[in-house]
């Protein structure tokens, strides 16, 4: 997968999208305007305004794009985890911001969140002068120094998915992705708020847990610990062989179920810390008689089968960190980075921990898009006729 490129073409063996008049329709330049802290009249053309809008004076320009001519940049995407369908729409937001601009989008780093091959692939993307780097740093100071190198060769560095570990010199110039350690609290605090509130918690970490899979333990350990609940840690692992109905690592699921075999007695509560700890929960509350016997949980991002699971009442919910935005934002980013010179520089963006429940998880199921799904096909869905806090 290293050097694979995203430009109009697909990564996931589809047919080549031009997303790029899609885009522009759609608004969505408006849309994310404010998370950047640009002010909207800078990017947003009034629809059908003069032959392509106003500029930031109310003059008329030319051209739909409010932006002089630039050249094609290219920047690298590194990932910790290249494969994982959690990143299938972060890279279906760098493919379509790099439609929509004109850029280049190279995804590269390791398969299974091998740091050397992931600081091979920076050094590369160095080496390849590229015009911008964005890499899950998954809390490692093993970057620091390249990032340092970057910079000191006015290549801007952006965090995304998984960011540096705080007080570790890491000096990237923004982190877009979702707060995990707040995120974890965000977990907590919803389940403590919901019936029922367990004296007893589990919380799943993969062998060889994520940076961001700890940051959620950590805060989510923190606040059943305030309510007073026991928290434990329980270790899956990988496994080689999955569930037919899940997906899910059938050894993961099986370690699961005993554990709620052996612990029953105080009626614990399981939370995934991020896709395959809540992928194996969902398996384990499907294949097993843990529902039966009245087991509960909750877990993270929008797998199928943990929506599934939602759906069928078997998880309470699964938090969203809404991937898509973090493949696309940092492609903006870096792009306008690039065309001002370096005035408009990268913001830092949580892309937050929505809640998907049994109210709204329909809405998830009942399309197959590449925003939040696996799916490389792009959709105009009707938003709904009342947004829920």
């Amino acid at each position: 997968m290293m050097g694979q490129m995203l430009r109009g073409d697909r990564t996931d063996g589809a047919a080549p999208l031009d997303r790029r008049s899609f885009l522009r329709t759609a608004g969505i330049v408006s849309a994310i305007a404010p998370l950047m802290g640009i002010p909207g009249g800078l990017l947003a053309a009034p629809a059908e305004a003069a032959p392509g809008g106003l500029d930031s004076t109310g003059r008329a320009f030319a051209s739909k794009d409010p932006w002089p001519a630039t050249p094609g940049y290219n920047f690298a995407f590194i990932a910790d985890r290249t494969g994982s369908s959690v990143l299938l729409p972060a890279r279906s937001g760098a493919n379509d911001a790099s439609a929509f601009l004109g850029n280049t989008v190279t995804w590269t780093g390791s398969a299974e969140g091998n740091v050397a091959e992931m600081v091979a692939a920076f050094d590369d993307a160095l080496d390849n002068d590229v015009d911008g780097i964005v890499c899950a740093f998954s809390g490692s100071s093993a970057f620091n120094a390249l990032t340092a190198t970057a910079l000191a060769a006015g290549t801007p560095v952006i965090a995304f998915n998984s960011g540096a570990r705080a007080g570790t010199g890491n000096n990237a110039l923004a982190y877009i992705g979702q707060d995990h350690q707040g995120a974890g609290a965000a977990l907590a605090q919803r389940v403590l708020s919901g019936r029922d509130a367990p004296g007893h918690v589990v919380g799943l970490l993969s062998t060889g847990a994520s940076w961001g899979e700890q940051l959620r333990f950590a805060g989510a350990g923190a606040a059943f610990r305030r309510s007073g609940a026991r928290v434990d840690k329980l270790i899956v692992g990988a496994g080689t062989t999955t569930s037919p109905a899940t997906g899910a690592s059938t050894k993961a699921r099986d370690q699961i179920f005993a554990w709620w075999r052996e612990h029953q007695a105080t009626k614990p509560y399981f939370f995934g810390t991020g896709s395959a700890t809540s992928r194996a929960l969902a398996g384990a509350m499907k294949d097993t008689a843990m529902v039966a016997e009245g087991a509960r949980g909750a877990g993270f991002d929008v797998d199928v089968a943990v929506l599934q699971a939602v759906a069928a009442g078997r998880m309470d919910f699964t938090l969203d960190q809404q991937a898509y935005l973090q493949g696309f934002l940092p492609v903006l980013a870096l792009f306008l980075y690039n065309m001002t010179g370096g005035l408009v520089r990268p913001a830092s963006v949580d892309t937050g921990q929505h809640p998907v429940t049994s109210a709204n998880v329909g809405r998830y199921l009942l399309h197959s898009d590449s925003w939040e799904g696996t799916s490389s096909r792009p959709l105009v869905i009707t938003p709904p006729h009342r947004i829920r806090p």
